[in-house]
């Protein structure tokens, strides 16, 4: 029975959910894997906490993946895909490059926090993220901590003589 009760743990716990601190400035933190049910690719920047999103539904998404040759692993097509999305993303206001496999870092102090195989995990300051209904002063915190980590811009690609071939 314990060992059931173990695993049916284990089994909710499949995005891997957990609370860390930066080894420098000591910020709880909130770790988890992203879910591949979500419609976006998170780059994040090679230099700063902040993240940016490409969504499945973009028109210069779709121009980036019909343009690929044909690739008949999924894992190597994806992998192609990822490095020309990186190529086409203009760099972070900070002057870093937005990067799929870039380390996540402290939202305080900037410090990477996690540093191997990074890809597919998110990084967040607490799980209010995920909530739907906070108190006026948590939702204006969140707001203004979403505008300044994870921006939605509406003009991340660099234009054709921008990119880097």
């Amino acid at each position: 029975m314990e060992n059931e009760e173990n695993l049916s743990d284990d089994n909710d716990n499949w995005l891997h959910e957990e609370w860390m601190t930066c080894p420098a400035c000591h910020q709880p933190l909130f770790r988890i894997d992203q879910s591949p049910l979500d419609g976006d690719y998170h780059f994040y920047c090679d230099r700063c906490p902040v993240r940016l999103d490409v969504s499945v539904y973009e028109p210069k998404y779709d121009q980036i993946q019909q343009a690929l040759p044909h690739c008949p692993e999924y894992e190597e097509k994806n992998a192609a895909l990822i490095e020309v999305m990186e190529a086409h993303l203009k760099p972070c206001q900070c002057g870093g490059r937005f990067r799929h496999d870039a380390p996540r870092r402290c939202f305080s102090c900037f410090t990477p926090v996690i540093v191997d195989d990074p890809a597919y995990i998110d990084l967040y300051p607490d799980e209010d993220i995920f909530e739907r209904a906070l108190d006026a002063e948590r939702q204006k915190k969140l707001e203004r901590w979403r505008a300044q980590f994870f921006p939605d811009l509406e003009d991340k690609w660099k234009g054709p003589s921008e990119t880097e071939q």
